[in-house]
């Protein structure tokens, strides 16, 4: 694992690299972002967007959050801190991205403590309080399994659940709802699990696994 150290020296590379008059880098800092692709995913340490898909600086709008949870459109809770829907309003508002995807992943922690008595950590934490925003894919995972199911199935089948949880919220929001009728945005849903990359199939409401 890098200490300080080590990542104060990875900048310091990055920038001999990279920062220099004339450098690709610079001149797309220079020019301002403009990706066509936002993701919405998980903060977990071990699954960066960026690092899996091998996309360079300035290809992905990120915003990460724990499970990589999209909350409903709350207009009437606006002088609240809603930092998800703020980045997701910016990106396809103010950036015009062509596709957002909810990118979801295996062994999710947060998804785990949800199963496993709805977050260890106390009703009247941060977390708590953010995961309940999952609550209805927990109980659609009650409604297709029993306590029979092992916990890394039922875990697996959450994380999906989630990921359809987060695209239905999406669609709560009147600039996405009115770009994705117009056609100038796609919504995806992707889940990431060790090699075996899944993606979500509105029309049969299911998602199609492929082996990396």
């Amino acid at each position: 694992m890098p200490d300080i150290n080590t990542l104060r020296s990875g900048i310091e590379s990055f920038a001999k690299r990279n920062c220099y008059d004339g450098s690709a880098y610079n001149t797309t800092v220079t020019k301002g972002q403009k990706p066509k692709i936002m993701i919405v995913s998980c903060s977990d340490s071990m699954v960066d967007p960026a690092v899996l898909m091998n996309a360079g600086p300035g290809e992905l709008f990120i915003h990460r959050n724990i499970a990589g949870l999209v909350p409903p459109y709350q207009p009437e809770e606006r002088d609240k801190h809603h930092g998800t829907s703020a980045v997701i309003e910016y990106g396809v508002t103010a950036l015009k991205v062509d596709h957002l995807i909810v990118l979801g992943h295996g062994n999710c922690g947060g998804i785990k403590s949800m199963i496993q008595d709805h977050i260890h950590v106390g009703h009247d934490s941060f977390v708590a309080a953010w995961m309940r925003i999952a609550e209805p894919a927990l109980d659609a995972l009650k409604k297709e399994t029993t306590e029979t199911v092992s916990l890394e199935k039922q875990q697996h089948i959450c994380e999906k659940e989630a990921i359809i949880l987060s695209l239905n919220n999406l669609m709560t929001f009147p600039w996405i709802k009115e770009r994705v009728r117009a056609g100038s945005l796609q919504l995806h849903g992707w889940h990431f699990d060790r090699g075996i990359f899944s993606t979500y199939n509105g029309e049969v409401k299911q998602f199609e696994q492929n082996y990396c």
